[in-house]
């Protein structure tokens, strides 16, 4: 009887290890699981933020070319009115040697 018990004692000890055993299995693979996910959501992340600087980048290097579209279209539109100013000068000018000439032709 004494072997018997110390049989069973030895099944327990085993069936034990044996559930422990597949314990540890099943949180080895919840493990690689949960690290693949990690590794997988790393990647996304990755590729987000790479996405997001190139967006950044074209965003900087299209507002650069409106600055420049700007500028350009700001130094026409000077150039532009100060052609216009000095044709005012030169239509006043000949405006008042019209005006002038009329004068003098009614003296």
């Amino acid at each position: 009887e004494k072997n018997t018990a110390l049989d069973e004692l030895e099944n327990q000890k085993l069936q034990m290890a044996q559930q422990m055993a597949q314990q540890i299995e099943e949180m080895t693979a919840q493990i690689n699981e949960t690290a693949t996910q990690k590794e997988d959501l790393s990647d996304q992340l990755n590729t987000k933020i790479s996405s997001l600087e190139t967006d950044l980048l074209e965003s900087r290097r299209r507002e650069e070319r409106l600055v420049s579209a700007l500028e350009i279209a700001e130094n026409d539109h000077a150039a532009a009115q100060a052609s216009l100013e000095d044709e005012k000068i030169g239509v006043m000018a000949a405006l008042s040697r019209l005006e002038n000439e009329k004068n003098t032709a009614l003296d």
